[in-house]
């Protein structure tokens, strides 16, 4: 009863009773309730009073159906509330559940109930109450009643903008205007500390939960959030240090600055966010000094937690929108705030060389790392030495144990924050330390962290030259990776000595490398950085003393010389010079005779590097060397054989492998190989790998020494070496290894300037390689050489002539630059420049053919024609197609020059007969543009017949020049036998569809040639004919010629009617049934059948070959419903034109139709209601078999038997989605081509092939019916949807269909009465309630109700379905139903159970109604869009209710209703999900206007 009526017994029970009288208050009070105690808990529940019970009950009923009056009035009376609350912990697990839901879905998530309501409802006492309920255990179905309670604290207070939370704010204080709020949600930061968040895991992932969606609750509640005990091994410290690593694990809250005054939040709110008062200073230091390490690891945690978020707080001022100078400022603050309630960081140096745990140092290294970052004038007032960091033994450390491998890398980041760190000390050195570290580990991340701490110790370092293009680590690094374990010690020691050797003596050693240029280098000047570095003096300096000392093996000593051996070749290979390295190398000479077990070593390197210098030709390798080197100290044959077999490149050694490979190419060249290509490839592949997967940075260093001609400026821009300079700016051009300020971009600027300054014969091969690297030059280089290259075109016109060809390149750049931007060209540079690319073919003739439009703007015509002389010399001698184009756009641009070309090709006529194959371009240009005035007309229709007469074999054999001519012959002579000549030039392989063309100009000239049109259509279908009986496959040019004929064929229809024997059409249509699968055939037989009448052709024949042909595209799922329309277009017409109605043909339509409202189903439908008019039969009688199944096999095998198939889940959909406002094909159609056309292109209606055609579905069932009409039959019409589909019928505007379908209902119900079905009365019932309100034929029912019915028939057969309890109820409770409203509206809105399958039901009815703009008005009465919009914006319903009512607003504003949703204050929800997504993708709808 309380749902009767939406509600209305509700509210008029409410009415009855003084709900303020004291009866009510003591209904909710417990016998013995002011005594309860906790020895008494379980025998007051169990005397709990079931008055109680029943009362809250009804509460909950009353709230659950009343209106927003009689909850609110409930709300606000105290008398209820206060005994309701304060023994709610007593009452049964039943009771609870139920007030629990209705509390949260009535009133909480209910936007309809103002939050004042309800955080006076639900204030901090009353949820208090409730937040007891937490340690009831009961279970209700197998659910305990805690569980219950912890999701209606989740669903009421975690949620921003919903329940009792306010939306998120961030750490933002109310504003200074609401001057009684400190914060928002008071009601929640009273509740907080009453929860037990150290002992209750329920109740600290709430308080979580609210501390995540109310963050400007969390400063005050972690402030008073202190612990109670001390800093100790128990379970409140570990509960406590958890808690907050959970909190400041969680994300920034948004948005972070307030977004009306883009201002941050308070400094304290953000510290204490980052670093609460509750974890102080004091408990911090009494947990790092506690004896039991897990109570101090616990800390460490905490606080890199805080940093953690720190950091992020950093990044997200860093990245936003605040002056720099704000951003400072507030970082600061933060920082300083931060900073004093932390440890001094002493402690934790201390902490560090104290601890022995590899966990307790993991952290405690991070967290000095933290105070590196954070607070460095802190920590580096402190002058802590490295020495404290690099005592780690790593032959202690486990590289596998992730620990381990973390507390390297902290490491490793704190040493590049430490001051003045003497990386090369002799003693304790860090260098050796953290090489032997990246030696042993194997890890990439930690190797990299290595490598960039050492890179920057090199750096800050004079011991290496500028000339290096890449760090000298990488070579050093690279040279030990062969290097013995056993000897990798010795190496490391010697090499740390050289380096600290240089470092203390560095300004000693630069003037020993200046004079080792001097001595070594013939270019070498005062003043230049030498290409040598002072550390390679060292390293063979040092050598002698090595040698000398005892204490060193000579195993030792031997790998120590091959590691300065290779390091060296590598600096010269990256930079270096090797003529200084070879002079260098002869300090050694000495050496080597004192020493035997070197000198072999040392004469090797010596005349290695020798040849290097001389970039000679190198024999055998060095022994021991590593694969890298090999790639350079080889000879051909081994190199190749390292690249292909064993060679493997690391990333990090990468820049160091092009940079030996740059070498190896230096050398080829130098000993003159000739072949460059193979080097290339592999420099390419590897290059573009490279870029493809490094950082911006990396890619830069490559580009530097790629752009800088490493090892190869010798061979740069020198005439010996053309091929190679081509291919070089090739390869920058492709792998885009270019940098624009590098020396290759420098030497090809300035080498182009010196050029045009002063041009020299020897030099002009230069241009063709410029131009390659012009493209990579920057603006204002290119700028600068093209006015110099403007001035020299202009005062050098006669060398730019001589020479086109070769500067043809940088001339055609020049013409691409100026067409795109806007540099200036001079009138006298283009007349030099046209002149030369009309004199002879080259780049400059393509450049300007291509850019002509655009340059053509900015010049005066004058200008143009100043090239007439040219233009008619070059005419004379034949140029190619370039040039004539180039002349074409000067003859459109001028009409002078129009004028002076016709007269030198009227005064040539053998000129213009010899060259026709080349200008026949511009023989069309001239034709379309004649001045009557200058040219007499005679003259060019005798000169077009004669161009045409003597080229006519060559014209109409290619069809590209027949095409281009179309100009020429239209204004010429025509003979009429030129149609004879033409149709003779025709083959199987020879159909151009131009020649369609030529045949209307031959027609527009001889009006008797119209009675040549039937000889060539017939003699065109013949050749068709051949052409599809003899390939099982056509190309796009039969295609082609194949449209051009059939527009050919229209326009000639009335010469052709009946022109064309009976015999070709039969057989030309009988040869296209083999390519019915092509759209271009279909639509040409369309044509066909148009074009000619009945009688001409065989149609009964032809109907029965595509309807028995097994490619019909009607068989084939996989045909489109193009072609599929079109054969049913063929069809039809064969049938009417043929009046081929026969029960066969009828048969075989009705196995090819399948009843889906398609284009293609619905024309055949037509014609089937056609022959049923002319045969007097009923089209559903002649199906053989009938197959209603859900199981897919059976379709199949239905499918392929031809029998009928009626699908259940089909007619489901096709109730959803009834065409009510189907468009129903007329037959008339077929009268005329235009009119068919038309209608095979509609894209008025959304053709689905989802559903049923209604004509087919009326008739089906019917026929179904009819052939027996037993209890089975009936059954499964009326479960599986059947009836419904005719029920649906009633809501169509055809009023013959209606009626069909209102005659079959009647004709039903009557049936009904013999049968004995268990359901019959309630379909009766259903049945006749739809005969009750639509009496005739002539009334239709709105597509809703018809909805509702259709799918109630359908529901009353299945007992399992959740809506039948519903259905039922509703017919029986009413004698009559009222079609002008929404049925069962507030039911299913809220319902008593099911409430997403009820709502779901419900909005799919309401979306199947929505068909016209004329059922809207049904919507209107009961608000629907106003609720449902509403319903959307509500947390209660889920992502498919979301997108079921966000179809229902797409579709009104579809049917142009727009307004509607307006006015009922709906359109909120339709533009929150319009920029989303269009859920409906029909093309009928128009979402613009919303």
């Amino acid at each position: 009863m309380a749902s009767w009526n939406n509600g209305v017994a509700c509210g008029r029970v409410f009415q009855a009773f003084d709900w303020s009288g004291k009866v009510f208050t003591k209904l909710l009070q417990l016998s013995n309730q002011m005594n309860s105690s906790k020895r008494n808990v379980k025998r007051m529940r169990m005397a709990s009073s079931k008055k109680r019970s029943s009362f809250i009950f009804l509460l909950i009923t009353l709230i659950r159906y009343g209106t927003q009056e009689v909850r609110t009035e409930l709300i606000n009376t105290k008398n209820i509330t206060t005994p309701l609350f304060k023994g709610i912990f007593n009452d049964e697990p039943v009771v609870l559940k139920d007030l629990l839901q209705a509390w949260l879905t009535y009133i909480i998530l209910d936007r309809s109930v103002s939050r004042s309501t309800k955080v006076f409802y639900f204030n901090e006492w009353s949820l208090n109450c409730v937040l007891s309920l937490y340690s009831r255990e009961e279970e209700i179905n197998g659910v305990p009643l805690y569980e219950h309670v912890h999701k209606f604290f989740l669903r009421a207070c975690t949620v921003p903008g919903e329940g009792l939370c306010f939306s998120s704010v961030g750490w933002h204080a109310p504003p200074r205007s609401e001057a009684n709020k400190t914060v928002y949600n008071r009601v929640l930061q009273s509740l907080l500390p009453s929860l037990h968040i150290y002992t209750d895991p329920l109740q600290r992932e709430l308080c979580l939960k609210v501390l995540g969606a109310c963050p400007d609750i969390s400063a005050s509640f972690l402030e008073r959030n202190s612990l109670n005990t001390e800093a100790t091994l128990s379970f409140q410290w570990i509960c406590f240090t958890s808690f907050l690593q959970s909190f400041l694990n969680m994300d920034l809250p948004k948005p972070f600055f307030r977004p009306e005054t883009n201002s941050a939040p308070s400094v304290h709110s953000i510290v204490e966010n980052t670093l609460p008062a509750s974890f102080s200073k004091p408990l911090m230091l009494k947990a790092l000094n506690s004896s039991d390490k897990l109570v101090c690891y616990l800390g460490l945690n905490t606080l890199l937690s805080a940093f953690k978020r720190l950091r992020e707080i950093f990044a997200t001022i860093d990245e936003s929108k605040l002056e720099s100078e704000s951003k400072i400022s507030l970082t600061t603050s933060i920082a300083d705030a931060i900073s004093s309630r932390l440890p001094d960081v002493q402690i934790f140096i201390q902490l560090y060389t104290t601890s022995k745990h590899e966990l307790l140092t993991d952290a405690v290294l991070k967290v000095i790392l933290s105070y590196y970052i954070f607070f460095p004038e802190t920590v580096l007032k402190l002058k802590i030495s490295s020495n404290v960091f690099l005592g780690t033994d790593l032959s202690s450390v486990s590289f596998d144990r992730p620990f381990s491998r973390s507390h390297l890398q902290s490491l490793i980041k704190i040493l590049q924050f430490l001051p003045d760190v003497k990386y090369f000390e002799l003693s304790n050195s860090p260098f050796i330390f953290l090489t032997s570290l990246y030696l042993k580990s194997e890890y990439s991340q930690l190797k990299d962290a290595v490598i960039r701490v050492l890179e920057d110790a090199l750096a800050e370092t004079d011991v290496v030259s500028p000339s290096l293009l890449l760090s000298p680590i990488i070579p050093m690094l690279q040279a030990l990776e062969t290097i013995p374990d056993e000897y990798v010690g010795n190496v490391l020691q010697y090499a740390n000595a050289c380096v600290s050797r240089c470092t203390s003596r560095v300004y000693a050693y630069l003037d020993v490398s200046i004079s080792y240029c001097k001595e070594s280098l013939l270019d070498y000047q005062d003043g230049m950085v030498p290409p040598f570095s002072p550390l390679s003096i060292v390293l063979v300096e040092q050598v002698p003393f090595l040698l000398k000392d005892t204490s060193v093996s000579q195993d030792a000593k031997l790998c120590v010389l091959s590691w300065i051996f290779k390091c060296l070749v590598f600096f010269g290979c990256c930079g270096e010079s090797f003529d200084c390295l070879s002079k260098l190398s002869t300090k050694l000479i000495s050496v080597k005779t004192d020493y035997d077990f070197a000198a072999n070593r040392i004469a090797t390197f010596s005349q290695t590097i020798e040849k290097l210098a001389g970039n000679m030709e190198l024999g055998e390798s060095l022994p021991n060397l590593d694969l890298l080197s090999l790639l350079l100290l080889c000879n051909d044959d081994l190199f190749w054989k390292n690249v292909s077999t064993e060679f493997s490149i690391q990333p990090r050694f990468a820049l160091l492998y092009f940079s030996v490979l740059l070498k190896r190419l230096a050398i080829a060249l130098n000993n003159s190989k000739s072949n460059m290509e193979p080097l290339f490839k592999l420099l390419s592949e590897n290059v573009q790998v490279f870029m493809a997967s490094t950082d911006s940075q990396s890619s830069l260093n490559l580009r530097n020494i790629f752009s800088s001609l490493l090892n190869l400026r010798s061979f740069a821009m020198h005439p010996d070496f053309i091929e190679f300079n081509m291919q070089y700016a090739d390869f920058l051009h492709e792998t885009q290894a270019f940098n624009s300020q590098g020396y290759i971009s420098k030497l090809s600027f300035e080498e182009a300037k010196k050029f045009f300054n002063n041009p020299t014969e020897r030099d002009i091969w230069k241009m063709s390689l410029i131009a390659k690297y012009m493209e990579q030059w920057s603006h204002d280089q290119i700028d600068s050489i093209c006015q110099s290259l403007d001035t020299f075109i202009r005062e050098r016109a006669s060398f730019v002539t001589k020479h086109c060809q070769n500067l043809s390149p940088i001339l055609s750049k020049y013409i691409t630059y100026v067409s795109t931007s806007k540099h200036k060209l001079s009138e006298q540079t283009f007349g030099v420049l046209l002149k030369n690319s009309l004199a002879q073919f080259s780049e400059l003739s393509t450049s300007l053919s291509e850019h002509f439009c655009q340059l053509k703007d900015h010049l005066d015509v004058s200008c143009l024609e100043k090239s007439l002389e040219t233009l008619e010399s070059v005419l004379l001698k034949g140029c190619d197609d370039i040039r004539v184009n180039i002349i074409c756009s000067l003859s459109s641009a001028s009409s002078e020059i129009t004028s002076r070309l016709w007269k030198l090709f009227l005064s040539n006529k053998e000129l213009s007969n010899q060259f026709c194959k080349e200008y026949i371009g511009l023989f069309s240009v001239l034709a379309k543009k004649i001045d009557v005035n200058n040219v007499p007309l005679n003259e060019v229709e005798e000169w077009c017949t004669f161009v045409f007469e003597m080229n006519e074999k060559f014209i109409l054999e290619n069809p590209s020049i027949l095409a281009t001519a179309f100009p020429v012959v239209s204004l010429g002579r025509v003979r009429p036998s030129l149609i004879d000549e033409t149709m003779a030039k025709l083959s199987e392989d020879y159909l151009p569809y131009e020649i369609f063309e030529l045949l209307k100009i031959v027609a527009s000239k001889h009006e008797i040639i119209s009675s040549k049109a039937p000889n060539v259509c017939s003699t065109i279908m013949l050749l068709l004919t051949r052409v599809f009986s003899n390939n099982d496959e056509l190309d796009n040019n039969v295609f082609s010629f194949i449209d051009s004929f059939g527009v050919y064929l229209i326009d000639s229809s009335v010469s052709v009617e009946k022109g064309i024997s009976k015999t070709v059409i039969d057989n030309f249509l009988e040869s296209a049934l083999r390519h019915l699968q092509s759209k271009s055939v279909l639509e040409f037989i369309l044509k066909v059948l148009f074009s000619i009448p009945s009688e001409q052709c065989n149609s009964s024949k032809v109907l029965q070959m595509i309807l028995a042909n097994e490619s019909n595209p009607l068989l084939s799922e996989r045909s489109s419903s193009i072609d599929k329309s079109l054969v049913a277009a063929i069809i039809c017409k064969l049938t009417i034109m043929g009046n081929n109605y026969s029960l066969s043909i009828m048969d075989q339509i009705i196995q090819l139709c399948k009843g889906r409202y398609t284009l293609h189903d619905s024309i055949l439908c037509e014609l089937l209601r056609y022959m049923e008019e002319r045969l007097n039969v009923s089209a559903a009688s002649r199906y053989k078999g009938w197959v209603i199944t859900n199981d897919e096999d059976v379709i199949a095998m239905s499918l392929k038997d031809k029998s009928s198939v009626l699908e259940p889940r089909m007619a489901l959909e096709s109730i959803h989605h009834y065409p009510s406002d189907y468009i129903p094909i007329q037959l008339d159609s077929f009268q005329d081509l235009n009119v068919c056309q038309k209608l095979l292109k509609t894209s008025e209606f959304e053709w689905n092939e989802k559903i049923y055609h209604p004509v087919f579905a009326l008739g089906i069932v019917a026929a179904l019916y009819h052939t027996n009409p037993e209890v089975s039959n009936m059954q499964v019409i009326l479960q599986q949807h059947f009836l419904g589909l005719i029920i649906m019928g009633l809501s169509l505007h055809n009023d013959q269909l209606r009626a069909a379908s209102f005659h079959f209902i009647q004709h039903f119900l009557l049936g009904l009465e013999d049968q004995k079905l268990r359901e019959r009365h309630l379909v009766k019932l259903a049945l006749s309630s739809v005969i009750v309100n639509v009496s005739t034929p002539s009334q239709r029912l709105s597509t809703l109700m018809a909805n509702f019915y259709a799918q109630s028939v359908s529901i009353i057969m299945r007992p399992s379905h959740h809506m039948f309890l519903g259905i039922n109820r509703y017919f029986l409770q009413r004698q009559h139903i009222d079609i002008t409203d929404i049925p069962m509206f507030y039911e299913l809105l809220y319902p008593s159970s099911d409430y997403t399958k009820c709502l779901s039901w419900l909005l799919s009815l309401l979306l199947a109604g929505l068909q016209k703009g004329e059922d809207l008005k049904l919507y209107l009465r009961r608000h629907v869009f106003e609720t449902i919009s509403t319903l959307y914006e509500s947390c209660v319903v889920n992502r498919e209710i979301q997108e079921a009512i966000s179809e229902i607003l797409l579709r009104v504003d579809a049917l142009g209703a727009g307004a509607i949703l307006k006015k009922h204050n709906a359109v909120y929800s339709l533009l929150q999900l319009l920029p989303h997504q269009y859920l409906l993708q029909s093309k009928s709808f128009n979402t613009a206007e919303a």
